[in-house]
């Protein structure tokens, strides 16, 4: 079905912009995908400002009472800098390109030994492809990805939002 998808708005003159998103060759793309800092507003919105991200209240009530007298987090994480570079590789994979000198200008250093190995078997599959600093997503690559995504939508997200409709300030989620 995904592949139907592709490339019926490809025949429609939209050019694929992530795994499941498709812009018009003109236009910009503007997500919070594309910004490394946005602020959420309303209730279950996320925000990533600095090293934290942080979920409001799912709860609508809640959310309005504590929006008026300070603020309408749930919860909050602070990210060190694994955190960080794995959340900025996900959403690269995402968006199907890692753009290593900007991984490089970012965070200072390279792509540690461990995820280039795995990139170049990725590479012999036929899952990326490789040109000078940036790494694809080949089509077999974006698929593999939308089911990675998936499988962590069930496993994290979901427990992370089950939590978060139960109790509107939930003291600690473990995932």
């Amino acid at each position: 079905m995904l592949r139907a998808v592709v490339k019926k708005a490809q025949d429609a003159g939209y050019q694929r912009t992530s795994i499941w998103s498709f812009n018009r060759p003109e236009t910009n793309r503007y997500t919070t995908v594309t910004r490394d800092a946005f602020v959420g507003i309303g209730a279950g919105a996320s925000s990533r400002i600095g090293d934290y991200f942080s979920l409001n209240t799912f709860s609508v009530a809640d959310y309005i009472k504590t929006a008026g007298e300070g603020s309408p987090l749930a919860l909050a994480t602070k990210l060190n800098t694994g955190d960080k570079m794995a959340y900025w590789l996900f959403w690269q994979c995402y968006n199907m390109a890692i753009d290593t000198d900007i991984f490089q200008s970012i965070f200072g250093r390279d792509l540690s030994y461990r995820v280039r190995a795995l990139l170049s078997v990725l590479n012999l599959l036929g899952i990326t492809r490789q040109s000078r600093n940036t790494i694809c997503l080949t089509d077999a690559g974006a698929y593999l990805f939308h089911l990675v995504e998936k499988e962590y939508t069930h496993a994290y997200l979901e427990t992370l939002w089950k939590a978060c409709l139960q109790e509107a300030f939930p003291h600690r989620v473990v995932l």
